[in-house]
């Protein structure tokens, strides 16, 4: 039933198009056996039950949007998680401190285009482009190889309410087959780039294609970049 809740959700907002292809809550080896599984997930149902999560039942505060709510509640989740992954953390999760502090040192305006080749959870993507203050006036871009890390984007943008197509935050490895690309097939430009580089990533350095001829992507010279 979860699963098919889940399909559900898919069919019915674009933007979450296969960001749920790889759960599922009748797996095993995820899970446990059966007596494991019912009891975990009767755990999480419970948990969930009291709570109403629509937007006009979320209490705020002078200012605040109800999306920002939930979706730092998401992004406390995911840090949670990541604490818990111990080295593997910085695959999808910058800490939130150094995300902010990142942004207001690019400090985006209204207009600008925000792009994160690496963008994991898109923490930082996200706390970047709310410096900029109003978020329809930006543009995000990212990119992530890990599939995982990529669903977690896509849906801690649409929780905050931040809406973007999938080929705005693409799925593939930056380096070796970098998806955004201007009208002429060369690597498209930006006002503000952010990133936790992959240097934890074993051999990463060897995506790089000496072949491939492109411009390298820069942002605009500005005394705060």
């Amino acid at each position: 039933m979860i699963n098919t809740a889940l399909q559900g959700i898919q069919d019915n907002n674009a933007e979450l198009r296969g960001v749920f292809r790889s759960i599922n809550f009748n797996s095993e080896s995820m899970l446990g056996n059966p007596q494991q599984k019912v009891t975990k997930l009767r755990t999480l149902l419970e948990d969930f039950k009291p709570l109403c999560l629509e937007p006009s039942q979320i209490e705020v505060g002078p200012g605040e949007d109800p999306a920002y709510v939930i979706g730092d509640a998401y992004e406390y989740m995911v840090g949670e998680f990541a604490a818990e992954a111990g080295k593997k953390a910085g695959s999808f999760f910058t800490p939130s401190m150094v995300s902010e502090l990142m942004g207001m040192l690019t400090a985006p305006r209204a207009g600008d285009s925000i792009y994160d080749p690496t963008c994991g959870s898109a923490s930082l993507l996200i706390r970047t482009a709310r410096q900029a203050g109003n978020l329809d006036q930006v543009a995000i871009y990212g990119q992530e190889m890990n599939g995982s890390s990529w669903s977690m984007a896509r849906m801690n943008l649409f929780i905050h309410g931040i809406h973007v197509s999938g080929n705005d935050i693409a799925w593939g490895d930056t380096l070796a087959n970098p998806q955004h690309l201007d009208s002429d097939g060369n690597l498209k430009q930006f006002d503000v780039i952010v990133a936790n580089m992959p240097f934890s990533l074993d051999k990463w350095q060897k995506a790089l294609i000496p072949a491939v001829r492109m411009t390298v992507p820069a942002t605009r010279k500005r005394s705060s970049r």
